[in-house]
C-alpha cells in the first residue's frame, strides 16, 4: 500500500502493508518484465512510471522500500519474483488395490519425494488420495506427480468407499481442468502423469498433459501408450536433477535416458524412455533444481 492515490504518484513515498480495500488504487501495481528476467513494480496511479526501489540501494535488514522514477541505470528498482509455493505432492493411486508392484512402486515414490526434499521442496507422498484432496493439494503445489492406472487420456483417483468397497473417479481431459482450474494451475511448474495412455493423441490438446498446460501449468509429462516403470523413471529423472540442478526438464530426460537402467528398454513400446511414448507438453526448458 502506498498510503493514498496521490502518494502513489509521488517520489519518496514508503511502501507499507494495510488491509485490502476494494477500488483502492494505491494498492495496485503494474509488473514490467525485463530482459534478464527481473521485473519492475510500478504503481498504477503513476501509470507504472514510479516503481518500487530499495532506498540508497541498501542491502541491510529492514531497509526501506519506496517509489521513485524508474531508471535504466540503477539496479535497486529491479526485482526477482520467486514462487512462494514450493510443495511437491506425489499422489500414488493405491498400489494394493490396483495390483501394482507395491514395494518397488512405493520405494520409488518415496525416493522421488526425498529427491525433491533435497532440492528444497516441501515434498510429501499421498497414498490413495481422494479427488477432493487432490484439488486441495493443487492449490498449494508447485509440482504434482500422479502414479496409477489410466487409459484413453484418463486416470483413476480414489473417491472413497461405497458399501464397503473401494470406488474410483475417472479423471479425463475435462475433469483435469476442474482439478487444475486456471486460478490454481498458473502457480504449478510441473505435473507428471505416470499412467498408461495419459497423453493419447499427444499434441492434439485432447490429453492430460496438454489440458494441464492449457490451464496454466508450465510443463507436463505423460505417455502415449502403455507404460511400465514410470514410477522408477520419474525417480531417476529427479535423481539426475538433484545431481545437476541447472538441468532443464529436457536435458534431465535426455541424460536419464542414457543411463544403463533405461538403455535396454528404449526399443520397448511400454518404456517411459521410448521417445515414441514419452510426451512433454509446455516449457521443456523449465528447471526444477531449486539450488540453481
Amino acid at each position: 500500500d502506498l498510503w493514498s492515490p496521490w502518494d502513489a504518484d509521488t517520489n519518496g513515498v514508503d511502501l507499507k502493508v494495510y488491509d485490502n480495500v476494494d477500488f483502492c488504487q494505491q494498492q495496485n501495481f503494474r509488473i514490467r518484465v525485463m530482459d534478464d528476467g527481473s521485473v519492475e513494480i510500478g504503481s498504477v496511479n503513476s501509470y507504472g512510471n514510479k516503481i518500487l526501489e530499495v532506498t540508497d540501494s541498501s542491502y541491510s535488514d529492514c531497509a526501506i522500500v519506496q517509489i521513485w522514477d524508474r531508471s535504466d541505470s540503477r539496479d535497486n528498482d529491479n526485482w526477482f519474483l520467486e514462487p512462494a509455493n514450493t510443495s511437491a505432492f506425489y499422489c500414488i493411486d493405491a498400489p494394493d488395490v490396483f495390483n501394482l508392484d507395491h514395494v518397488n512402486d512405493l520405494n520409488a515414490a518415496q525416493k522421488t519425494v526425498d529427491n525433491f526434499k533435497d532440492l528444497g521442496y516441501g515434498a510429501c507422498r499421498k497414498d490413495l488420495p481422494y479427488i477432493n484432496d487432490i484439488k486441495d493439494y493443487a492449490k498449494h503445489a508447485e509440482v504434482l506427480i500422479f502414479h496409477g492406472h489410466g487409459s484413453n487420456s484418463s486416470f483413476a483417483l480414489y473417491n472413497g468407499k461405497k458399501y464397503g468397497e473401494n470406488t474410483f473417479y475417472t479423471v479425463n481431459v475435462d475433469e483435469i481442468k476442474k482439478i487444475l482450474p486456471k486460478s490454481t494451475a498458473c502457480h504449478i511448474s510441473f505435473v507428471y502423469f505416470g499412467s498408461c495412455h495419459s497423453a493419447d493423441n499427444g499434441g492434439s490438446g485432447q490429453n492430460l498433459p496438454d489440458a494441464a498446460v492449457s490451464q496454466g501449468v508450465k510443463c507436463a509429462i505423460g505417455f502415449r501408450n502403455n507404460v511400465a516403470g514410470c514410477g522408477q523413471y520419474i525417480r531417476d529423472v529427479m535423481e539426475t536433477i538433484k545431481d545437476h540442478p541447472d538441468y532443464t526438464i529436457k536435458k534431465a530426460v535426455e541424460e536419464t535416458n542414457k543411463k544403463l537402467s533405461w538403455r535396454f528398454k528404449t526399443d520397448e513400446d511400454d518404456s517411459p524412455s521410448n521417445p515414441n511414448n514419452l510426451y512433454i507438453a509446455g516449457d521443456k526448458n523449465l528447471r526444477l533444481g531449486k539450488r540453481y
